[in-house]
């Protein structure tokens, strides 16, 4: 398999709803290596307890339980962790964690040079038309940084309907959020939970639905 670089996501020709592209892991993970199959009556206590507690150990590393506040992973259920990006294109107004509140949000992590992202953006701009009148902020979310800015607004020139606010440098966020697949989509209650994530427009499209109607 080639090599992809270490500073982004690398996205693959596979289909929008089977797979994204493959996002480097930002944590070092404890790996338990393949030990002996046990036989009974040659594994003493000490030994089985030993291989146990790593076992444990690599389960609370992997689950980020070492990491504290902004470190740790946000998972399906928590907060949405506090917005941080280079900056913003397609508003004047950057927005926050503070005003997304009480709004129901979609957040699209995707990439200019991600195939998968490109192909799906039709579809996105239709599901962000369907829910305007409802109140659905959508946001994009990508990890190209400064120096991959003029392919991301020479992009936004040529989908003139991709005009909802733009994060770049994004990979810290990318992080706090575990995504390691694009395009990967997000969907927040108006506490600012998530509520969905996954790779599925469709299941997006379903948790908006369903959130919404929680009022």
């Amino acid at each position: 398999m080639g090599k992809h670089s270490p500073k982004r996501p690398t996205s693959s020709a596979a289909n929008f709803q089977a797979t994204g592209a493959s996002v480097r892991r930002r944590r070092m993970h404890l790996r338990i290596l393949a030990s002996p199959r046990f036989r009974r009556g040659k594994t003493s206590g000490p030994s089985l307890w030993i291989l146990l507690a790593l076992v444990l150990l690599g389960v609370l590393l992997a689950r980020g339980f070492f990491n504290s506040g902004d470190s740790a992973s946000a998972m399906i259920g928590d907060r949405m962790p506090k917005l941080k990006v280079s900056g913003w294109l397609n508003t004047d107004q950057p927005p926050t964690n503070q005003s997304l509140m009480g709004k129901v949000v979609l957040i699209d992590c995707w990439a200019t040079w991600c195939g998968p992202c490109r192909k799906k953006m039709p579809a996105l701009i239709k599901l962000r038309d369907r829910f305007s009148d409802q109140g659905v902020v959508v946001l994009g979310l990508t990890p190209e940084d400064n120096a991959e800015l003029a392919a991301v607004r020479d992009y936004l020139n040529k989908v003139p309907q991709l005009n909802w606010p733009i994060g770049y440098g994004a990979d810290p966020m990318f992080a706090k959020l575990d995504v390691r697949e694009i395009p990967t989509l997000i969907v927040l209650d108006r506490h600012g939970t998530i509520v969905s994530k996954g790779h599925d427009l469709e299941e997006a499209e379903n948790a908006l639905i369903e959130t919404l109607s929680q009022g």
